[in-house]
């Protein structure tokens, strides 16, 4: 008599194709375990057959899970909940190979970037505070739900980020290839000495339908990145990080942290949506070389909520270009709706969105642009009382030594119940060749248009 083999329940699920069930890589899901190793197991396993890991409904304590490429893993949306475990903190040495953050690409320092993943129909909880011992975060602001580090053509649909230290997503670049090598004390050393000049990007990446909410830094942050789109997500009252007095030394945590709440407002800048490029390297005598953000499609998304503002646009003379901010909705967020702060921040279209706040007290602005040439705001709607500020919409350059050109400002809609006579927009004497036309007041106000700014000759040499 032969007896048939009987083939381990992940080899059979394999063989059949059928979605590998971490259980059956002794995953326990008992918010207790650590089911790090079995999450591990089964998207390497899953690479190998280019299949999808099923998270069953459970509460699954986990570390940093690397993904390699060409895997899925889903579970089933708010009964699969996945918490992290207490990771080393920045101050604490924690290594560039090794950051911390849920889940990440596989490999970085000997795989540019990791493509075709997808993360579906999970719960990520990010446990901050049990990251400090209990107690209120250190500015660390560097543990992620997920960092798409580098990463092409990955999807994240249906999952729900919350209460990470750092950023619930994060787009960036992989800062480690090629063949970095951890040599303690956070630092690295690179095969030929220096680090190189460029960095692979997060490129042609999806996040959709999902809720980012009570993060300590920022809910989303893009620093190096091209193509990437954002679409019908809910940001909500992220940007939750402590304050700490006195102020600490760079890369020490707070002398006295359980003085201070946690839910207090950060004593850094951020948003719900943060698009800020780093630098690669500084040479004496030499220009800096910067990460960039370009052509990222924000569409359909819910802003709400946020104790700062709702999106920034930030970093010197990094390219910011070619980037689209429409058809979104914003609401009642403390410090505004979008800024944009960069002189590199070039061709951006900020179009069709509507944005409305209830308590106008602290607030100094709802859109303001600071600096770069190019941009578009159009078709817009702001609905409201009268900011705090004095202001809906500020126009001006980023420096009184560097004009800011080629700004449209038309057919947006200002319902804002003030005088007629009321400056609800303006535009600074020190901008040149803006465009302002067909914009209407609902209830009172008008533009504050500097004549010097206006547009003089012909459009064309905007290139729009």
């Amino acid at each position: 008599m032969i007896v048939p083999l009987q083939l381990p329940a992940a080899a059979q699920a394999a063989a059949a194709g059928t979605p590998l069930d971490v259980r059956a890589f002794g995953a326990r899901g008992d918010a207790t375990s650590d089911d790090t190793a079995a999450f591990q197991a089964a998207v390497d396993r899953a690479a190998e057959i280019k299949g999808t890991v099923h998270v069953p409904a459970g509460r699954y304590l986990v570390g940093s899970i690397e993904l390699p490429s060409h895997i899925a893993i889903e579970g089933e949306g708010d009964a699969s909940v996945l918490t992290l475990r207490p990771q080393p903190l920045a101050h604490e040495g924690r290594s560039p190979l090794r950051p911390g953050h849920m889940f990440l690409p596989k490999a970085m320092n000997t795989v540019a970037a990791v493509e075709d993943v997808r993360i579906s129909r999970l719960t990520l909880l990010g446990n901050s505070r049990a990251q400090n011992n209990g107690r209120p975060m250190p500015l660390s602001g560097a543990i992620h739900g997920i960092a798409i580090l580098g990463g092409k053509g990955w999807t994240v649909d249906h999952v729900r980020a919350e209460d990470f230290d750092g950023d619930g997503i994060y787009l960036g670049a992989n800062t480690v290839y090629p063949g970095a090598i951890d040599i303690g004390n956070g630092k690295l050393r690179w095969p030929h000495g220096q680090s190189p000049d460029g960095q692979p990007m997060a490129v042609g990446n999806l996040i959709e339908n999902n809720i980012v909410r009570g993060n300590l830094r920022n809910g989303m942050m893009i620093a190096h990145g091209d193509g990437n789109v954002l679409r019908n997500n809910l940001f909500e009252r992220n940007q939750i990080g402590i304050v700490c007095e006195p102020r600490p030394a760079k890369g020490e945590p707070c002398a006295r942290p359980d003085s201070y709440p946690k839910y207090s407002p950060a004593v850094y800048e951020s948003a719900e949506i943060d698009l800020e490029p780093n630098r690669i390297k500084m040479r004496p005598g030499e220009p800096v070389i910067w990460q960039q953000v370009t052509n990222t499609l924000i569409e359909g998304n819910t802003f709400r909520d946020g104790p700062r503002m709702a999106i920034q646009i930030v970093k010197g003379d990094a390219e910011i270009s070619g980037n689209k901010i429409v058809r979104n909705t914003f609401v009642d967020n403390a410090a505004g709706g979008i800024l944009i702060f960069a002189p590199g921040a070039t061709r951006n279209i900020i179009a069709d969105n509507e944005f409305s706040w209830n308590d106008a007290t602290h607030l100094p602005w709802i859109l303001r642009i600071h600096g770069g040439n190019g941009n578009r705001i159009v078709g817009n709607r702001f609905r409201g009382e009268r900011p705090a500020g004095g202001r809906v919409v500020q126009l001006e350059p980023g420096t009184r030594l560097r004009t800011t050109r080629c700004t449209i400002f038309a057919d947006n809609v200002i319902d804002v119940a003030v005088s007629p006579s009321t400056a609800l927009v303006s535009v600074d004497s020190t901008l040149a060749d803006t465009i302002v036309s067909g914009n209407r007041f609902l209830r009172g106000g008008t533009i504050d248009i500097a004549a010097s700014s206006r547009l003089s000759g012909d459009a064309s040499a905007c290139n729009q």
